[in-house]
């Protein structure tokens, strides 16, 4: 696995590589307000990776972008948290796979903007999204078998929501929602299965929300 890495001026650097699974931490802190990331690869050597995060110490604002290009079998998962209580999770996996992912986060110490970006097709791919807020949550899961899935997931700063839409088709498709506020819980999961020999499929959107929120200013990485 090719891993290109760019961090910019933070209190806390450490990634570590042993074999193929590679773990980043990146984080900032500033009068007691804090953020920081945490990435976690684990992929063949034809698959690569590049992650780039910016640190603005006075302000407590950390930005990081990263794109992953696959080959063959791959997991990933990226994790944000800030001090306001926020943390978010955005992964993927693959098996005997094509194609990549472009994330992109802005974390502040009030909370997180994320944006999730996949597109894989293969025997076995998958995304998924959550974000938890001191005990409410929302998290939204996409599981595609032989097939491709292309799909933009996004949690936003001031809410606890996943949101986004998704294209798949495949030999199956298994979607799974859920959201919570520590006393009352709200599940959702639905498989699309081949219909007279044609492949299952969907295109639209998706959500798993608590409460209203926005869009951030996320442009970093963008494709």
């Amino acid at each position: 696995m090719l891993l290109i890495l760019y961090l910019s001026i933070g209190s806390v650097i450490m990634f570590s590589d042993i074999g193929d699974a590679i773990d980043i931490s990146f984080s900032g802190e500033n009068g007691g307000d804090s953020v920081g990331l945490e990435s976690s690869f684990e992929m063949n050597k034809e698959s690569s990776v590049t992650e780039e995060a910016t640190l603005d110490a006075p302000s407590v604002i950390l930005e990081d972008a990263h794109r992953i290009s696959v080959l063959g079998d791959a997991s990933a998962a990226h994790s944000y948290w800030s001090s306001s209580g926020h943390n978010c999770i955005a992964t993927i996996t693959a098996s005997q796979a094509s194609g990549g992912l472009t994330d992109c986060a802005y974390l502040t110490a009030n909370g997180i903007y994320a944006t999730h970006h996949t597109g894989l097709s293969g025997a076995l791919v998958g995304t998924g999204m959550a974000m938890n807020n001191q005990g409410i949550a929302a998290r939204i899961e996409i599981t595609v078998t032989d097939g491709s899935l292309n799909s933009y997931l996004g949690s936003y700063a001031g809410s606890v929501n996943v949101a986004g839409l998704f294209s798949a088709s495949g030999g199956s498709i298994q979607v799974y929602g859920s959201t919570g506020d520590g006393k009352e819980y709200g599940l959702a999961a639905s498989k699309i299965s081949p219909v007279n020999g044609a492949p299952a499929s969907y295109d639209g959107p998706i959500f798993a929300h608590n409460r209203l929120g926005h869009l951030g200013p996320c442009n970093h990485g963008n494709q």
